[in-house]
């Protein structure tokens, strides 16, 4: 035990000394565009919140009328009787909102990706996975049985000649992100979809940022081509967009969610969602459904950040979302200013190697359509301050 431990103690000691130590900082509040975090009230420009339907008033009531009818949870896994007519009902309110034949809840986005990989993959198939997709899908691919090989971001040119290069295997299962959180483009999902067409391939797209967000109505980046479809299974989140609370879900053919409940293990081998988190998928969903301009506001909210951010000086990796890299490109001054930030009231988030590649650090901020144009103006003028502060504008 003693050797263990120092051996962790070594690798703690180290990224104390790379000054990439984490601390956890604890929320006191409702997460919301204001909350407490470590005891002082901070504008959070670093979370997923894209609706601002975290702390809603009508989905909180909903969820205390849940409550009462539901309890707190299902002691049961879903194969057993874990499955509530409100689980069923959420399950089908994401089918109709993706454009899908039927979808199955998870306990998170990242479960889900490992069970879409791990249930369709075996030693004869081969997955064919974008250099920046999430932690989630690198994990399920390397817990499949499956060859896996990484093309360069969004190069379907060398996408195609792996295509190529693998046709003798089983089955060739394409996966990737459809937004991607560092960066925030959108996946080529039209000609990802052709090269699907021409080399019989299975297309795999994880919309846990794009649901709620992109495309019509937020219905996500197969939705934004007009290409529900084409896509063979849809990954998303109830954690962001959609009430951001907890929770994942694959939609797609009816077969595919009936295999998925025989076959997916993330799925059959844990209790289900608590039906207060179901609610709050419920709820919200139906809430954007019904006031189309919370989404309409968080474009806005984007537009005038990432504008307000540029005319000051600083350089915006060209996102097409509402995430917003401000590049820093060098570590140190990165973290220098996100703690400054920090200091000065706003939360957002540096992300320096090896989170993304070196010499592209950044302080990524994510917008909410609950931030008010004070909010922006105040978080505005911190970077103005803080970046001549700084000589980094």
């Amino acid at each position: 035990m003693s050797e263990f431990l120092d051996l962790i103690d070594e690798q703690i000691e180290q990224l104390k000394n790379d000054n990439k130590y984490a601390e956890r900082k604890i929320l006191g509040s409702a997460q919301d565009t204001w909350a407490e975090l470590d005891g002082k009230k901070k504008l959070i420009l670093g979370c997923t919140n894209y609706l601002g339907l975290a702390n809603d008033p009508d989905i909180k009531q909903y969820v205390k009328e849940i409550i009462d009818s539901f309890g707190c949870g299902t002691s049961s896994g879903p194969r057993i009787i874990g499955v509530t007519s409100l689980h069923r009902q959420l399950e089908q309110d994401l089918a109709k909102f993706t454009g899908q034949e039927d979808a199955l809840l998870f306990n998170s986005a990242f479960l889900a990706n490992v069970a879409a990989m791990t249930a369709f993959t075996g030693k004869e198939d081969i997955i064919l996975s974008d250099e920046l997709n999430h932690a989630s899908i690198v994990d399920g691919a390397r817990l499949s049985s499956a060859r896996v090989q990484v093309y360069p971001h969004c190069d379907m040119k060398a996408l195609e000649n792996y295509l190529h290069q693998y046709q003798d295997c089983r089955q060739r299962m394409i996966v990737s992100d459809g937004v991607f959180s560092m960066d925030g483009d959108i996946v080529p999902l039209p000609d990802m979809v052709e090269l699907a067409k021409k080399y019989h391939a299975v297309v795999v797209i994880d919309d846990a940022h794009a649901t709620g967000v992109v495309g019509p109505g937020g219905k996500g980046t197969p939705a934004l081509f007009n290409l529900e479809n084409e896509v063979d299974i849809l990954v998303g989140t109830l954690g962001k967009a959609i009430g951001g609370a907890a929770g994942g879900f694959i939609a797609g053919k009816q077969q595919v969610i009936d295999y998925l409940f025989q076959f997916g293990r993330p799925y059959r081998f844990t209790n289900t969602l608590p039906p207060t988190v179901i609610a709050v998928g419920i709820a919200s969903l139906r809430k954007l459904q019904e006031s189309p301009k919370i989404l309409e506001q968080l474009w806005e909210n984007a537009h005038y950040l990432k504008s307000g951010l540029s005319k000051l000086g600083y350089q915006i990796h060209p996102s097409q979302t509402p995430i917003v890299p401000v590049m820093i490109h060098d570590d140190t001054a990165c973290l220098k200013l996100g703690q400054q930030l920090y200091e000065e009231g706003v939360f957002v988030q540096p992300y320096i190697y090896p989170v993304v590649p070196r010499g592209t650090a950044r302080i990524r901020v994510i917008l909410s359509a609950a931030h008010t144009r004070e909010d922006l103006d105040y978080a505005l003028s911190a970077f103005e301050r803080l970046g001549r502060a700084n000589g980094l504008i």
